[in-house]
């Protein structure tokens, strides 16, 4: 089984809407994923 990590790297706090859009998508693909750690935030 092949397993991908999606890494976000942003410079500026993301909009609202991006959230949501990004819930949204998070949710359409959560039954090909096999470990969902969410948002975290970095330093």
């Amino acid at each position: 089984m092949n397993k991908f990590v999606c890494v976000h790297i942003g410079f500026e706090k993301p909009t609202p809407e991006i959230m949501e859009a990004g819930g949204q998508w998070f949710e359409s693909i959560n039954d090909s994923t096999v470990e969902n750690i969410g948002f975290r935030g970095g330093k």
